[in-house]
């Protein structure tokens, strides 16, 4: 299955927080089951097993969403948006 996550942050940044240790939890053991993981964050400062795409810079990855949806989750099974303030694309 292809899974995209779109993150605030990934969990080597500084502002990394609860959701981070959640999401990376998630993506590495989703990854270790065979699936297909990428997480979209503002500037990617780890090295992870799954897959990590630049959304933007640290605001603009909110305006970004829509393009990065095309450019990178398309053909994704399922699109997770973790909120953590404002959301990427829940209303």
């Amino acid at each position: 299955m292809k899974i995209h996550i779109n993150a605030w942050h990934d969990l080597a940044s500084p502002d990394a927080g609860g959701s981070e240790v959640v999401v990376d939890h998630a993506a590495t053991e989703l990854t270790r089951l065979g699936h297909q993981v990428t997480v979209s964050v503002p500037r990617p400062v780890g090295t992870y097993s799954y897959r990590t795409v630049v959304s933007g810079g640290f605001y603009t990855q909110f305006l970004r969403a829509p393009l990065n949806y095309f450019l990178h989750a398309r053909d994704a099974d399922v699109v997770i948006d973790v909120i953590s303030g404002l959301p990427f694309f829940t209303p």
